[in-house]
């Protein structure tokens, strides 16, 4: 996909405020609120711009762990977890590690029995890592 500068601009705006309005665009780019429409719809029906609604289950009282996974069947690993309703979100990533799994529970103890039961005891894993979120960034 070919982006221009006004483009680049309203990704850029999206990106750092997703509630701002087509008329603030407008303005920073030097056109009206339907151009800016049309160009917003085009770069979502691009997949260019995306939204999500974020969380933050520390706020909520619930624990989070991040698990770093060395394994030689990454797709066979998040398959297990595709129903879990304490999985999060899973990611195949380059390094020692191959495999990063997000986990969202009320207790720690959950997420701990988790990993021990379904990924440490996992014939394909070679390797975890497990840590527990302290505090986001950005929800």
């Amino acid at each position: 996909m070919e982006l221009d500068k006004k483009d680049r601009t309203i990704i850029s705006m999206y990106a750092k405020n997703p509630d701002v309005s087509q008329e603030e665009i407008g303005e920073v780019i030097e056109l009206s609120q339907p151009s800016v429409a049309a160009r917003v719809r085009k770069l979502k029906d691009s997949g260019a711009i995306e939204t999500h609604t974020g969380v933050n289950p520390l706020k909520m009282g619930l624990s989070m762990a991040k698990v770093d996974v060395s394994t030689n069947n990454a797709q066979a690993i998040l398959d297990v977890f595709k129903n879990c309703p304490y999985f999060a979100n899973g990611f195949t990533i380059s390094g020692k590690y191959n495999l990063c799994l997000m986990f969202i529970s009320e207790n720690i103890s959950t997420l701990e029995a988790i990993v021990n039961t379904h990924v440490r005891a996992n014939p394909s894993v070679s390797a975890v890592e497990f840590n527990i979120g302290i505090c986001l960034a950005k929800a």
